[in-house]
């Protein structure tokens, strides 16, 4: 069988890579790559609170998880245009 199980079997099986298989699997390329846009072009404008821009942001975060691999990142992201 190919499914998503077979392919993360072992010890590198993480809940990360399961999402990252499972969006994979389920969401479109063009979908993942507007979402991606979305994610990039995200400011905090002045109709949006912070919370509002949090939720946007973890929202969108998903889509791009190279530009969020790490707390590091995520926070250096998320304040770059908040």
């Amino acid at each position: 069988m190919n499914t998503i199980k077979d392919k993360l079997v072992g010890p590198e099986f993480t809940w990360s890579k399961f999402l990252s298989e499972l969006r994979g699997k389920f969401y479109l390329v063009i979908v993942r790559r507007q979402k991606e846009k979305v994610f990039m072009e995200l400011k905090m404008s002045g109709n949006m609170t912070a919370m509002q821009y949090a939720s946007k942001f973890t929202e969108l975060s998903r889509f791009v998880p190279e530009f969020v691999s790490s707390k590091r990142l995520k926070m250096g992201r998320f304040m770059m245009f908040s």
